[in-house]
């Protein structure tokens, strides 16, 4: 069944240690910095589907509940994974590797993403339950002593962990998936502390954007460069 959708969304991610803060088209969003994988244990029981009722409140509560597939891995994330019993993985403030490789710097951004476009899609009437794709413009920012100097390539590597093809999150919330592709058209890594509204994305990065036809035709750092691919570390 072809996607449905293929609207831009613009994001505003801060990672922090704790929480993450974001805002994803405007709306304010804060969730803890944490993941629990699951493994062999069953997942929240689902929502049927044609519950209508049941599907209303589980959407308007999805960010505080997200159950994502990502990469064929299964985690509960941010307040969700916070609350359960299972083990806990959260940034290590004294690791030497920093937060940019972690899969955490790229299971929360994309689950609250994929949550806030099934939101979207709901809120404009449409079925959610069909492949739901969104485009994505997003400024972040990493730890300054991480950043380092300014020949250092670490904002430029993550950025292309981001941008470097299209990811797929499942959302297991109801009896039937709902499968969410995103792609990161442009991405803006800044030095914590700096300022990084949605109009210094739009300043920063240069980018004349058709959203009719979600053409970027000037940009000036990371974009997407292929098809697909598979950023989580195996």
């Amino acid at each position: 069944m072809p996607t449905k959708k293929n609207k831009l969304m613009i994001v505003s991610n801060d990672l922090g240690y704790g929480e993450v803060k974001a805002i994803i088209d405007g709306e304010h969003i804060n969730q803890p910095s944490v993941v629990a994988k699951v493994e062999d244990q069953a997942g929240n029981d689902p929502v049927s589907h044609n519950d209508e009722k049941q599907v209303e409140q589980t959407v308007n509560s999805l960010l505080e509940n997200l159950d994502a597939t990502i990469n064929m891995k299964r985690y509960l994330v941010g307040l969700l994974a916070s609350n359960s019993t299972l083990a806990r993985t959260t940034f290590d403030i004294n690791s030497q590797n920093g937060k940019s490789s972690t899969d955490l710097s790229l299971i929360l951004p994309l689950s609250l993403i994929a949550g806030k476009a099934v939101q979207e899609a709901y809120e404009k009437g449409e079925n959610i339950f069909d492949p739901i794709s969104v485009k994505v413009v997003m400024s972040t920012a990493l730890p300054i002593n991480e950043v380092g100097s300014a020949e250092s390539t670490i904002r430029e590597q993550y950025a292309n962990r981001l941008t470097k093809g299209k990811h797929v999150v499942v959302l297991n919330n109801f009896d039937t998936p709902i499968s969410v592709t995103i792609e990161f058209v442009a991405v803006k890594v800044f030095k914590e502390g700096e300022v990084a509204t949605v109009i210094d994305v739009q300043r920063e990065l240069n980018l004349g954007i058709d959203i009719g036809q979600m053409v970027y035709k000037k940009p000036t750092i990371a974009k997407n460069t292929s098809d697909e691919t598979n950023n989580l570390k195996r």
